[in-house]
């Protein structure tokens, strides 16, 4: 399965929101249930967030459980849509793949240049 910024991004807004606990299932409009376990375990091995495996017989299963200090960095630079979306739109342009290592320094410098300080 294709590793999905905009996954990433939602998952880690929802998991953000006030009253977030670990035993929640986690579901994301427009996203299968196997879509949103693939990504947990990718964000979990990326380190953007602990994570639970809680595969069973019955199937393969992530539980989220917390988001770790790059998972923060990656979501207070991804919040505002505007930027999420110009940072996407740039990178989309240049022919380069949607990597953290690309990505969050990207949206830190639009960040910057929106607060005045680029």
């Amino acid at each position: 399965m294709k590793r999905d910024m905009d996954l990433v991004r939602k998952i880690l807004l929802e998991m953000e929101k006030d009253g977030f606990e670990s035993h929640m299932e986690l579901e994301i409009e427009g996203y299968s249930a196997k879509e949103i376990n693939v990504h947990l375990e990718m964000m979990n091995n990326a380190g953007l967030i602990d994570a639970r495996d809680i595969s069973s017989l019955g199937g393969f299963k992530f539980r989220p459980i917390k988001i770790n200090w790059q998972g923060r960095d990656f979501i207070d630079a991804a919040r505002n849509d505007n930027i999420w979306q110009k940072a996407k739109s740039f990178i989309k342009k240049q022919g380069v793949g949607l990597s953290l290592d690309v990505l969050i320094p990207l949206l830190k410098k639009y960040s910057l240049e929106k607060l005045g300080l680029q």
